[in-house]
């Protein structure tokens, strides 16, 4: 699969989230979509990530940029675990939606 893969830091709610989008590797104008891939609870997150990548390369590789990300407190990102409440996840997942449509330029 030859796509684009780009890690980096982005800032929500004055934590840095660890971010990993994937990318076309020949975009085809704009996309209409683009996919938030969000890691599981607990001890998922390990489990769910290589899984979660693979999901982005494949969507990548069919021409739909994905976006795979870290919840505040959980591997890459900054914060401690206990920040991790159900509310935080869905503001860090509503930040990852944000970041995903800026970098690819999609609406939805």
């Amino acid at each position: 699969m030859d796509v684009g893969q780009t890690s980096f830091f982005f800032e929500h709610e004055g934590r840095k989230l660890l971010g990993v989008y994937f990318a076309p590797a020949t975009p085809m104008g704009t996309p209409d979509k683009v996919c938030v891939l969000v890691n599981g609870f607990a001890g998922e997150h390990v489990i769910c990530r290589p899984h979660l990548a693979h999901c982005a390369r494949e969507l990548a590789a069919r021409g739909i940029p994905a976006l795979r990300f870290d919840f505040c407190g959980y591997g890459d990102s900054e914060g401690d675990f206990t920040e991790a409440s159900p509310e935080r996840m869905i503001t860090d997942t509503e930040g990852a939606v944000e970041e995903a449509k800026r970098r690819s330029g999609a609406q939805e």
